[in-house]
């Protein structure tokens, strides 16, 4: 069994985190918080893109993070 797979088994489908994963599928994108930064020229805040969690990684590691969960919805 897969990193992966093994989470999803034994940790968040027991627990019901059915929005944390290695990344943010395109249907729960809206629901992920959004990081602003200070646009010092326009004085202005601007949206940071997190594009990293676009699309699944090829390899999954249990060390330094790389889970995200988007808030639930009720």
């Amino acid at each position: 069994m897969d990193f992966r797979d093994f989470l999803f088994q034994r940790i968040f489908n027991p627990l019901g985190m059915v929005d944390t994963d290695f990344y943010v599928p395109p249907a729960k994108r809206d629901r992920a918080a959004v990081v602003y930064r200070l646009d010092e020229k326009a004085n202005a805040l601007e949206p940071v893109p997190f594009t990293q969690y676009g699309l699944a990684a090829r390899l999954l590691r249990g060390v330094g993070g790389g889970l995200i969960s988007t808030a639930t919805t009720t």
